[in-house]
């Protein structure tokens, strides 16, 4: 078992998993290790993930630095080595603090090795020494970079029919009163356990969803819109503002309808045709005037007040007919400037 060892158990009835964790107490390289217990429910994983796609430069920025001073076998790379360390600093991601573990593990391993063999005199035996911890350091990224991006089952976890129950040979079974519980040795890029994860979210018909306002991705048993922060959960608790109808607005309220869709008119004529905009304002304001605004003004003003009239069959009727011919003017006016 390597020195940054995990082990993982999912509880399947909660929806969480159990990790296990070896981790370098002090981050130094006397390399004196601790065990950690850590509980993640499975949108915490969705969580981390994400920001490790957005953070993952920074382990590449740390690694290009590393083997481009590695060629000096007596540096001792501490500012990268600071890099990876400060890379974790935030605590609440578990996998990113995994990973910067493991990189920091593996260039200090390389660092000792280069160390140990700079004093022989070989100058070919020193390159290939030199290249080896290279190749040895990018594949540990390499892998990372692998699983941090290999999301297309998660992606699909939905639509996936053909299920294959994976086979764990790296198992460990600790007993927890009447039960066991079975813990699956991770590799070091976790590659077994993002599949076993999205082998469950497929197992239990879960749905991967985005919320609509935050646009954060999680799980749940059924396809929603919004997820479960108080922010979106109000949001989605608002009552929708209800559309007025005709026969329940006044007479104002509807005179005034018919002047906006006028003005909308107009706009998306001009916006269309810019260059003709003088010939659209003239015409169309003509049309508008003898065909629209005389009716509409002569039937407006038989009433005493409108704002708090009630719309009558009439006056929506009239709504309707001058709606047809503001079409017909648009209409002529697009065939005028044509």
């Amino acid at each position: 078992m390597n020195n940054n060892a995990l082990l993982y158990h999912f509880d399947e009835d909660q929806d969480r998993v159990i990790l296990l964790s070896r981790i370098n107490k002090n981050r130094n390289d006397n390399c004196e290790y601790k065990t950690q217990k850590t509980i993640l429910s499975y949108n915490d994983i969705l969580n981390n993930l994400s920001e490790i796609q957005k953070d993952y430069t920074k382990f590449e920025k740390c690694v290009n630095s590393i083997t481009k001073q590695i060629d000096n076998a007596k540096d001792k790379f501490e500012t990268s080595l600071s890099q990876l360390k400060n890379n974790d600093s935030k605590r609440s991601n578990f996998f990113k603090q995994y990973y910067s573990d493991i990189l920091y593990t593996s260039v200090i391993s390389e660092r000792n090795t280069l160390n140990t063999i700079s004093f022989i005199p070989s100058k070919l035996y020193f390159d290939y020494s030199v290249k080896k911890s290279k190749s040895a350091i990018k594949k540990e990224l390499s892998n990372i970079k692998r699983v941090v991006y290999h999301n297309s089952d998660l992606n699909n976890a939905n639509e996936a029919t053909n299920l294959v129950i994976r086979i764990n040979k790296n198992a460990i079974r600790f007993k927890r009163g009447k039960h066991n519980e079975v813990f699956t040795i991770a590799d070091n890029s976790l590659m077994n356990f993002f599949d076993d994860f999205y082998y469950i979210i497929r197992k239990k018909n879960l749905y991967v969803c985005e919320c609509k306002h935050c646009k954060r991705k999680y799980i749940d048993h059924k396809k929603t819109s919004y997820c479960d922060s108080p922010v979106c959960q109000k949001l989605l608790c608002k009552p929708k503002k209800k559309k007025k109808k005709d026969k329940d607005k006044t007479i104002y309220e509807l005179r005034k309808d018919i002047l906006c869709n006028i003005r909308a008119a107009k706009k998306k004529l001009k916006d269309n045709n810019p260059k003709k905009a003088t010939i659209i304002e003239k015409e169309f304001t003509k049309l508008v005037e003898k065909e629209i605004l005389s009716p509409l003004d002569n039937e407006y003003q038989k009433y005493t007040n409108p704002k708090t009239t009630a719309a009558t069959k009439d006056f929506i009727g009239l709504k309707i007919d001058l709606y047809k011919e503001l079409a017909k003017i648009v209409s002529k006016v697009q065939e005028l400037i044509k």
